[in-house]
């Protein structure tokens, strides 16, 4: 090893050793050796050559140089003065083809440091130039990576394969977080604690004009107001812990295809401790309701369509009582009874609905969670009733789930007037028969075929929406207990069918709710007061948001 103590003097030069920066990046292949630039103090320092004769290691300043034409000549001159101070003579062939490699080496590519070298020197000498400005194939890349969709995977598989052949594609990253200039630092450091859990927001306005950007200009040109459509439920993360995440999901409900996308995402142990995390959105929805939104040199005005959520969440993001509380219904103001082992709400004619000045004043006080605490959803300009439809999906199909149990396993006898309820054994076995039959028959459009009721318990809300709309009536022909059954199950049949379907959900509001108020008069004096859950309570209700929003 050749140690120099002392910097060398050039003399005859009025070069200084900054003029070697730009030649840092010299080629590091196996085949070659590499001048190693070691950035320390200006004044003493040690400089250790190793291996053979044509290593050399050079002093730096602190601050980097540009290269160019002129500095490259220079610092040709640096390299052969103090290569011969090392015993090796610049004029060799060696030598000389080492200074032409340099002479080609870009110093100015924005790569990052762990694409060029493992050296931290990389850092300082190469400068990011933009070669993902607008126009390139690193931006079109980025571009289609990000409108397609593609995964983190997808994009390196990609990447690496654009590698082998950089003399065709020219300078690409390696990794989707280069291409993407996605860093974990810098998301990390916008992670804070909100409502006891990990909460990281996107940004609404940011979100949507991302989106907006995926559908075509003249449907755009067509569409003056977003309709926005939002939700916010538990996520269980894990099996074996109580962590969840309660993330906001929107979408823009007047714009096909519909396209949900993520605005906040917060994880915690448990439900968020209060309702803070939703401060930030809240806040952002009602500037954007107010001021609207400019996306492409026209300005869009912003509207809350609905939130949809179940039960457990409506009534935790607009702090009220729960479903199975006394005053848990979210729709109307009739009060539950407790049997001692259920809340039953035998009440279905004549109810009082809630409005949104009487929710608003807390006329019920009984209904609020707390009348000092306060969801910031009261800020926004929405009405708290009508805005928070019930969901088809839980108590919709949560109703027929009960029919079915009760029909097919329930008590012998029930109701009012304590009449047969349940199925016969042998009726129970032709009902399976015929759902088992009819499988071949079940078109495409449906994702799930007919089971047997030995698996209700595993039953989807598909396959209950199936019966709901369609197959009921035909499979529970001549089976059920009494004709007053199969009459209520079709009445419960028939007023869903008005209901679902835009041409007549508006039309025959009245026959839908008349029809509808007659299956609850029915569930009561056919099955009782313990039939008469939230689910079944629920249904009521559901046809009040038919004209809102089921036939929008």
């Amino acid at each position: 090893m050749l140690k120099l103590k002392q910097r060398p003097k050039l003399e005859d030069s009025d070069i200084s050793y900054s003029d070697l920066r730009p030649v840092v990046s010299a080629t590091r292949s196996s085949d070659s050796e590499a001048i190693i630039v070691d950035s320390v103090g200006s004044d003493s320092t040690e400089h250790n050559v190793e291996g053979c004769s044509n290593s050399v290691a050079h002093e730096s300043c602190a601050s980097p140089v540009a290269s160019s034409d002129s500095t490259t000549g220079r610092a040709k001159s640096i390299l052969c003065s103090v290569t011969s101070l090392c015993g090796m003579d610049a004029s060799d062939e060696e030598a000389i083809s080492r200074i032409e490699e340099i002479e080609h080496i870009p110093t100015n590519e924005g790569y990052s440091s762990s694409e060029l070298s493992d050296s931290t020197v990389d850092e300082w000498v190469c400068k990011p130039a933009y070669p993902d400005s607008p126009g390139s194939l690193w931006d079109d890349f980025r571009t289609a990576a990000l409108t397609t969709n593609m995964t983190t995977t997808q994009i390196d598989s990609v990447l690496g394969v654009l590698h082998k052949h950089l003399n065709v594609t020219g300078k690409l990253p390696k990794c989707e977080k280069t291409l993407c200039r996605t860093s974990k630092d810098s998301v990390c450091s916008e992670i804070r604690k909100v409502s006891g859990h990990d909460y990281y927001y996107f940004g609404l306005e940011t979100q949507l004009k991302v989106h907006l950007a995926l559908y075509p200009a003249d449907k755009l040109q067509e569409t003056d107001c977003l309709l926005l459509t939002w939700n916010n439920d538990g996520l269980p993360l894990f099996k074996s812990k109580g962590e969840s995440s309660w993330p906001i999901l929107v979408w823009i409900a007047n714009l096909t295809p519909k396209k949900v996308f993520p605005v906040m995402i917060s994880a915690g142990e448990g439900k968020p401790s209060d309702l803070h995390y939703l401060d930030e959105f809240t806040d952002e929805l009602q500037h954007l309701m107010t001021c609207g939104i400019n996306y492409g040199g026209k300005q869009f005005k912003v509207r809350m369509n609905a939130v949809v959520c179940d039960a457990p969440a409506r009534a935790q993001i607009k702090n009220i009582m729960s479903f199975s509380g006394t005053y848990g219904c979210d729709q109307c103001e009739s009060i539950g009874c407790h049997d001692s082992t259920r809340m039953t709400w035998p009440q279905n004619l004549n109810l009082k609905k809630r409005t949104d000045d009487r929710f608003r004043s807390k006329a019920q006080p009984e209904h609020h969670r707390s009348i000092h605490e306060e969801t910031p959803l009261l800020k926004l300009d929405i009405d708290m009733i009508n805005a928070f439809p019930p969901d088809f999906m839980h108590q919709g199909s949560g109703c027929m789930k009960k029919l079915l149990l009760w029909n097919v396993s329930g008590p012998k006898k029930a109701g009012n007037r304590r009449v047969m309820c349940r199925m016969s054994g042998q009726n129970v076995s032709k009902l399976n028969k015929r759902l088992c039959q009819m499988r071949e028959f079940i078109p495409d459009t449906f994702t799930r075929r007919p089971r047997s009721t030995v698996e209700i318990p595993r039953y989807k809300a598909v396959e209950l929406r199936q019966l709901q709309l369609y197959t009921g009536k035909v499979v529970f022909l001549g089976l059920m207990a009494t004709d007053d059954h199969y009459r209520n199950i079709c009445t419960y049949n028939a007023a869903l069918a008005l209901m679902v379907d835009e041409r007549t959900a508006r039309p025959y509001h009245e026959l839908a709710t008349y029809l509808i108020e007659q299956f609850a008069e029915g569930c009561l004096e056919l099955y009782g007061n313990a039939f008469l859950v939230m689910n079944s309570h629920t249904a009521i209700c559901i046809f009040e948001m038919s004209q809102n929003y089921m036939a929008a």
